[in-house]
């Protein structure tokens, strides 16, 4: 049901359904699924009860690193956001919406010089990633190099004109020059 909710069919219902047959399963003993539920739930707290029982396991996938990830993210936990990002991106290095969510963290944690080689990265594996181009013009913008991060909100901007937060870059970046 999880898996046929986030690929076809995002009705609420589903996930009831799978709720249903995730009982019979103890949470200790499968805490991926759970993970997955709650994740698909935005129940992020829950996801973090459960890190104990992922901890031990040496066999976690990328996703449920992911997945953590962005709970602890949730609840403004970076150094724990960037730990399982890193386990995310080592485990699937090309998932580059992992490495995009990974370069954001890094730039939060003030560790700029990783973002921009992540986003760079991102962007040399796929120059369509509009949100990788936004983002490499933002830690311009926080550079204090407003010139150079306009040509990457327009970048983005050309490969997805309605990504509003590319259009706000922009603002942000010319009244800088004024």
């Amino acid at each position: 049901y999880i898996y046929f909710y986030e690929k076809f069919h995002p009705y609420p219902y589903v996930l009831d359904s799978a709720l249903n047959h995730l009982k019979k399963l103890p949470p200790e003993q499968y805490p991926a699924i759970w993970i997955h539920y709650f994740y698909l739930t935005e129940q992020y707290d829950n996801i973090i009860n459960l890190i104990p029982f992922v901890e031990n396991d040496t066999l976690i996938d990328g996703w449920t690193a992911y997945r953590i990830a962005i709970a602890y993210k949730h609840q403004r936990m970076l150094k724990k956001t960037l730990h399982w990002l890193l386990i995310a991106t080592e485990k699937l290095p090309y998932q580059l919406d992992f490495q995009n969510e990974l370069g954001i963290v890094l730039a939060m944690n003030g560790d700029w010089t990783n973002a921009e080689r992540t986003f760079r990265f991102i962007i040399n594996e796929d120059p369509y990633h509009y949100k990788a181009w936004n983002n490499l013009g933002y830690l311009y913008l926080l550079k204090g190099k407003p010139r150079i991060a306009i040509t990457y909100f327009k970048k983005a901007l050309a490969l997805e004109p309605d990504y509003q937060q590319a259009q706000v870059n922009l603002e942000r970046a010319y009244e800088m020059i004024k």
